[in-house]
């Protein structure tokens, strides 16, 4: 026991210090398993509890990560909620013991700022000379940038741990993992974390182990182990997927492959994240590639350049090499194919795109599956970490080691602190959850013991479905829609719906934003205006007033004039100008099938040209009983499916400026 703490006594220490850290951003308050409202500040975050939730209260099935509280009638894995899968089987498997309200992502993120500092710390004791030297250097991982961008919004993603058990992999190849045995062991390990977390360090983790391969046959020109270690990766993936239900639901389908890459100056790219390096140009979606290394490790990096440059010249190129010269062609390669894979298909250097692979349609819909392929850079951060802190160790003295690393790490702390700051103040007070479901109407629904189920009408903003999912699963009902990683395919889920509004059934309950009803009279429903919905029951609800058929809450849409979907123009108290050249476009309307009436008016709107398109505005829809007068203008259109963007499209052609007072959308009967 003395011995094995005397060898990791370093990775010990630097665990203390991660939770120590985490501790200090993000105080106590969360670990508390109890405590849950500050889950509900919406995004990401309340994808993942909700997540878990729904996930906890459906039955066991195989395989286990199934449920069908999500996206009724169809099964979902937890997969896809981002809610940490491992985590979530555990404590479902311990549900009956637990409280009715009971979170783990507080106990999560700790346990990941003390991995953060374990792991890496057992890295650089390989290199550098002291447990001193291997605690500081590992403040640099326990607080990367990424790390603290990604917790508590992207919570799975922050257990950046998991990137660095494959390079400790790979770094004790020759010791702690030289028998195959031991491999094995590793490589199962890695391919049940990853796929068990989250799916994208399964790739990140495949290609340094793609590294490890190469070197491991470089070295012993022996293929059959390298082999081994790849296929015995991912077949434990795959299981793991497989009980997890990732092949089992539907849910892969994902677009947006090069919107979320990763842009060449990212590493030195602070993104206004960091105090000393400026924000340079990249794409609002580039932000998933964002890798900035930290001001005190470029400039550890620049110093352990020049100290090597200096020794090699002094040495004649004889001296003492860190890293062989197999390990630095492998993971040279390893980094190479990390940053071609963040940066594709089109590979962009500040506001210049340099070139762009011609992906064909089977690979990208492969491709697409990791559509965010920015974060696969952050195999460049670490390793680029690594060789910053420990490229020299051998070559310059303990003493001014351990000097040059407590300023460059006084330096990465100055550099991340107002970012570390705006995150501590988030979490500095209590929260509390008020839901902005407040109609008594609610509660009578949730107690009805006939209704089971919660269609909500695609078209509702993420943000709204987190509050009418927190109001179902509290009751024990089902949800028909649900914000996943990825979604559900939307023609089997359209034709789900088509199919639960024309026979309306007594245990559902039918949920429409009060803005967007131009459907609801198609239905044979009881109407009920509920804070800013309106929801329809096959039966009446006993001690509430229904709508009134010819009420003006239904079978309308109005265009709400705030500032969205808008180019070359203004919007101010509800009206809208566009400039010349200006358009108005969107709010891509999820609508039924069937014949509807547009009514627009303004001013200057004989100037204008108007449309309706869909499929991000591809495709023009056939106008018909088309008039344009200065003040308004007016036309049919017919869907003969339900679509999910529909938009009224408008382009100011003239010299004037076109005023819009009101869009409306109604049924033509």
């Amino acid at each position: 026991m003395r011995q094995f703490v005397r060898r990791n006594r370093s990775s010990m220490l630097a665990a203390l210090v991660g939770m120590g850290i985490f501790a200090a951003i993000y105080g106590v308050r969360i670990l508390n398993p109890l405590y849950i409202d500050w889950l509900y500040s919406g995004g990401d975050l309340s994808q993942h509890y909700l997540g878990w939730k729904g996930f906890r209260e459906a039955a066991w099935t195989f395989p286990i990560g199934l449920t069908d509280r999500l996206i009724y009638p169809f099964s979902s894995s937890v997969i896809f909620t981002d809610s940490i899968p491992l985590l979530a089987v555990f404590f479902k498997l311990l549900s009956p013991l637990l409280p009715a309200d009971f979170q783990y992502f507080g106990l999560w993120g700790i346990v990941c700022y003390g991995l953060n500092g374990a792991v890496s710390a057992k890295i650089l004791r390989k290199y550098l000379k002291s447990d001193l030297q291997a605690v500081t250097g590992s403040v640099f991982f326990i607080l990367s940038f990424q790390v603290v961008f990604r917790m508590y919004v992207h919570t799975s993603l922050a257990a950046h741990w998991i990137i660095l058990l494959a390079i400790l992999f790979c770094v004790y190849r020759d010791s702690v993992f030289a028998s195959v045995k031991s491999r094995v062991l590793m490589c199962v390990l890695l391919g049940i974390v990853c796929s068990g977390v989250h799916m994208y360090f399964l790739l990140m983790c495949g290609i340094i182990l793609l590294g490890f391969a190469l070197l491991d046959f470089l070295e012993n020109r022996d293929v059959r182990r390298p082999a081994l270690i790849l296929l015995v990766y991912i077949a434990a993936a795959a299981g793991n997927i497989f009980i997890l239900g990732g092949f089992s639901a539907g849910g892969m389908d994902s677009g947006g492959l090069g919107e979320y890459s990763f842009n060449l100056n990212g590493f030195f790219n602070s993104m206004g994240y960091g105090r000393f390096l400026p924000e340079l140009f990249h794409t609002s979606g580039q932000v998933e590639g964002f890798a900035y290394v930290g001001a005190g490790i470029l400039l550890m990096l620049l110093i352990a350049c020049l100290n090597l440059l200096v020794y090699k010249i002094r040495s004649g190129g004889r001296g003492k090499r860190l890293f062989s010269r197999y390990t630095l062609i492998c993971f040279g390669l390893v980094n190479l194919a990390a940053v071609i894979v963040a940066a594709s298909p089109g590979v962009n250097f500040g506001n210049v795109t340099l070139w762009e692979w011609p992906v064909p349609d089977w690979l990208r819909d492969i491709w697409s599956v990791f559509r965010a392929s920015g974060r696969i850079a952050w195999i460049g951060v670490y390793c680029l970490m690594l060789f910053a802190l420990c490229a020299d160790a051998r070559i310059i003295a303990k003493g001014w080691k351990t000097g040059i690393l407590m300023l460059c790490l006084a330096i990465q702390l100055m550099d991340i602190f107002p970012f570390v700051q705006s995150v501590r103040q988030r979490f500095s007070e209590t929260a509390v959850y008020q839901s902005p479901l407040q109609d008594q109407t609610w509660q009578l629904i949730g107690e009805d013991e006939k209704i089971q189920h919660v269609i909500l009408i695609p078209g509702l903003p993420w943000e709204e479905q987190y509050h009418l999912a927190v109001w179902a699963l509290d009751y024990g009902m089902t949800l028909n829609d649900f914000h996943m990683g990825h979604e559900a395919g939307e023609e089997q889920a359209f034709a789900q719906l088509e199919q639960d509004l024309a026979e309306p059934r007594e245990d559902r309950v039918y949920i429409w934003r009060s803005d967007n009803t131009a459907e609801c009279l198609n239905y044979d429903l009881y109407y009920y205006a509920c804070d800013q919905y309106i929801v329809g029951l096959a039966e009446p609800l006993e001690g509430v007033e229904p709508l009134a058929e010819d009420d003006s809450r239904l079978g309308s849409f109005s265009y709400s004039f705030a500032g969205q979907y808008l180019l070359n123009g203004a919007d101010e108290n509800g009206i809208r100008t566009l400039n010349p050249g200006g358009s108005s476009f969107g709010p891509y309307l999820n609508m039924a099938a069937g014949r509807y009436q547009v009514t627009i008016e303004g001013e200057h709107l004989d100037g204008g040209t108007f449309s309706i398109a869909y499929s991000n505005g591809d495709l023009l829809i056939p106008l018909v009983e088309y008039e344009q007068t200065e003040n308004r203008v007016t036309f049919s259109f017919e869907l003969d499916k339900r679509i999910s963007d529909v938009e009224v499209v408008i382009v100011n052609e003239q010299e004037d400026i076109l005023i819009l007072n009101r869009i409306q959308i109604e049924p033509a009967y």
